[in-house]
């Protein structure tokens, strides 16, 4: 096994501490590495080795932490383990020391090294103060309020969208909060969403998180993610810092539990560099993960990948592709990324047939930007007559689902004439409420192309 001086040798000014919890997994991977591509390799790749340290030193440290929590979760209540790291380790977890054993050759590993690892006790723990529920399934009462909870989310959200019903926020509101009484997780989202995004009722972002946090105390994957887009943008903290590490955390638990938007918010972070050094590298293989698990907007990230040259080299042909294949899932944000490339001829002839075509079908699917997109093709004469009242039209559209794109599109229409009369009250009024739509937007997820 490499040795913790030789490693540092090796990576140079890469500084790797030595107190780390996870320093064996690492050098253990960088053994396997000098012994498959020698020496001189390990020393030429000393940056991505250092992004590697990071993600083992940050995802491990999840993962131990999911594993241990679900199975104590399943009734796990002893451990034995030996002495060192890990008995401290679950002393966090409420684990305390029943006894120990000294170490018997005998019964020593496969291959232990008695160099580098010793002699250790056996260390045997048990988790105190926690008494074992046998699990006998809900009982008919919960079944009852379980079916209820589910009714009255589903007429909230109903009146919500205004599907079948004038919307109505407010009805909306009580309907979920009945709900959550029954211990409906998806409507302690719903809450947390009408006051993150102020529908019905004052903007509240403390309001929010406390009810995306009992949602997510339910297994509420959604909840999660809207936790670790919080993080990203503002922080839980008073000063509205942006908390990474803990929107890392989220996404890594609701990953845990299956939810592949989730992983595809990891790549995210990765490919941003936010909480861990950028490294397209791994971003690129959660996207492919992702593309070719069928996930479609994988195959979004896997044409912005080939087109842009991130990790990939760029490659038009592979990145229309994708967009194609993900534009047959329905994947607005991929119809977008076709619209922008026979808009500007990226790896085909321009076409702004084809371009509006693409924006058009984006549109269809609720793709606010794609209406921008499309008015400006009527503001221009690109592909369609000259039409500044359908262009006014298609802002508008924008504008009524927040886009201040469209929104500013709009006000410039108001400064120059264009389809209405000149209004310069009304163009200030369109720009500032542009400017507010931006600062109030949670989040923007996905780079897409603007034609304005």
């Amino acid at each position: 096994m490499l040795t913790y001086e030789r490693a540092q040798e090796l990576l140079g000014d890469t500084t790797i501490p030595k107190d780390s919890d996870f320093i064996e997994e690492y050098l253990e991977m960088l053994d396997d590495l000098v012994k498959t591509n020698g020496e001189q390799w390990v020393k030429d790749n000393r940056g991505l080795l250092a992004d590697e340290w990071e993600y083992v030193a940050t995802l491990l440290e999840d993962a131990a932490k999911c594993v241990l929590e679900e199975a104590i979760k399943n009734g796990a209540r002893k451990v034995h383990c030996f002495d060192g790291f890990l008995p401290e380790y679950y002393k966090k977890f409420g684990f305390t020391e029943t006894k120990r054993v000294k170490w018997d050759e005998r019964h020593a590993p496969k291959k232990w090294d008695y160099d580098r690892l010793g002699r250790p006790d056996v260390v045997y723990m048990e988790l105190e103060g926690v008494e074992k529920n046998e699990d006998k399934g809900p009982t008919k009462k919960e079944q009852q309020e379980s079916k209820l909870g589910e009714a009255l989310v589903e007429l909230g959200y109903r009146l919500e969208k205004g599907h079948d019903f004038d919307q109505d926020y407010g009805k909306a509101m009580e309907l979920y909060t009945l709900a959550s009484a029954e211990r409906n997780s998806a409507a302690m989202n719903n809450i947390g969403w009408l006051y993150l995004n102020g529908l019905g009722v004052n903007r509240n972002l403390k309001a929010a998180v406390e009810w995306f946090e009992k949602a997510a105390q339910y297994g509420n994957t959604r909840a999660m993610i809207n936790l670790g887009n919080i993080c990203e943008e503002y922080g839980l903290d008073d000063e509205g810092n942006p908390d990474y590490k803990g929107a890392m955390k989220w996404y890594t638990e609701a990953v845990r539990l299956g939810n592949l938007r989730a992983k595809l918010n990891l790549g995210n972070l990765y490919h941003c560099g936010h909480g861990v050094r950028k490294n397209y590298r791994k971003a690129a293989e959660i996207y492919k993960e992702l593309a070719t698990s069928g996930y479609v907007e994988g195959c979004f990230y896997m044409g912005l990948y080939f087109q842009n040259g991130f990790h990939f080299k760029q490659n038009y042909d592979a990145a229309r592709c994708f967009y194609e294949i993900g534009a047959a899932g329905n994947d607005a944000l991929s119809m977008m990324n076709l619209g922008a490339m026979y808009s500007k001829g990226l790896g085909v002839e321009v076409d702004h047939q084809k371009a509006l075509y693409w924006y058009t079908e984006a549109g269809k699917r609720g793709d606010t930007l794609a209406y921008v997109n499309i008015g400006w093709f009527f503001e221009t004469g690109l592909a369609v007559e000259q039409d500044y009242k359908l262009a006014i039209d298609w802002y508008k559209k924008g504008a009524e689902a927040r886009e201040p794109h469209a929104m500013n599109n709009l006000g410039a229409m108001y400064e120059r004439g264009l389809g209405v009369k000149k209004d310069q009250k009304k163009a200030e009024y369109w720009y500032a409420k542009a400017k507010k739509a931006l600062e109030s937007q949670p989040f923007l997820e996905s780079p897409t192309t603007v034609n304005n």
